[in-house]
């Protein structure tokens, strides 16, 4: 998983509000899990699962009612946090 698009939408609705591709830092975040960064989000990520234990989006968590999804893999469905 050396990279991930990372999703944050609104949770009542299946529309992206923003978009980033994130790259595996090398670094393992505070949740025990591989660190990502990109594009103004940073996320740890779990490889086994694909899901998103961790996320920042420009330096601050999620809002009430934001979900955060990782983009699917060649025809199948995303996980989300």
């Amino acid at each position: 998983m050396a990279e991930q698009q990372v999703y944050a939408t609104l949770h009542c609705a299946d529309r992206a509000l923003r978009v980033a591709t994130v790259e595996a830092t090398g670094e393992t975040g505070s949740s025990g899990y591989p660190h990502y960064r990109g594009e103004g989000m940073e996320a740890d990520i779990d490889p086994r699962s694909r899901t998103i234990e961790a996320l920042l989006v420009d330096g601050a968590e999620l809002d009430l009612g934001l979900t955060a999804m990782i983009a699917p893999e060649r025809g199948g469905s995303g996980t989300s946090k």
